[in-house]
């Protein structure tokens, strides 16, 4: 279970991810574009990589 100072920090640094992304991008104001701001969490989702559930093949 995830702390809320850890839960800060992780925000912090997803911020400054998105963040890092824009200015090479070269994109102003992404904040206040709702769909900048979607497409750059996707991306930044896209380099991490999810947790797979295993896959229980056996029916029981």
């Amino acid at each position: 279970m995830e702390t809320e100072e850890q839960k800060k920090a992780r925000k912090a640094r997803k911020k400054i991810e998105m963040q890092r992304l824009c200015r090479m991008l070269d994109i102003e104001g992404w904040e206040q574009n709702e769909s900048i701001v979607k497409e750059v969490r996707a991306i930044v989702q896209l380099g991490k990589t999810q947790k797979k559930k295993p896959i229980n093949l056996s029916k029981n």
